[in-house]
């Protein structure tokens, strides 16, 4: 049995109140264990907690290794124009020239990704709204920050 009891001040400060109140209603009950709602409501909401910083602890580690992966591809193709790049540069290109072809290289399949990434995320939505909490399905402001950390890596 769970009494609720309402206060402007703190709550613990009335604790032998709500004790001396429940004796009187019921001698038989006893109240022994009182706490805040703030408290009570941490400790029903601690599991769905836990769940959410493991899921943004997994997501961190995904994201650093995309990141890692992204860094590896574009190094690897770089490294293997590495002959085209001299002759480039042995035929005039300047620093500016190399370093917008490889930049360019580097950003489409990364864009491409983030497009094809974001209307797959913008049809999945649905299955999903079950688990977002304060934020709309369709929120652009989420979408565009996903997108802009994912090109930035």
């Amino acid at each position: 049995m769970y009494w609720v009891v309402k206060t402007t001040g703190s709550p613990l400060a009335l604790a032998n109140a709500a004790r001396r109140e429940v004796a009187e209603a019921d001698k038989k009950v006893a109240a022994s264990y009182i706490r805040g709602m703030d408290e009570w409501v941490a400790s029903m909401t601690a599991t769905q907690r836990f769940n959410l910083r493991l899921m943004i602890a997994f997501a961190a580690v995904a994201l650093l290794l995309a990141a890692i992966g992204v860094y590896a591809v574009n190094a690897a193709a770089v490294a293997a124009r590495e002959r085209e790049i001299g002759v480039r540069t042995a035929l005039g290109a300047t620093d500016t020239q190399i370093r917008r072809l490889v930049l360019r290289d580097g950003f489409l399949p990364v864009a491409a990704g983030t497009v094809c990434g974001g209307l797959l995320a913008a049809g999945l939505t649905r299955l999903l709204a079950a688990f977002l909490f304060g934020v709309q399905t369709g929120d652009p402001l989420t979408f565009g920050s996903v997108c802009a950390v994912e090109v930035n890596n």
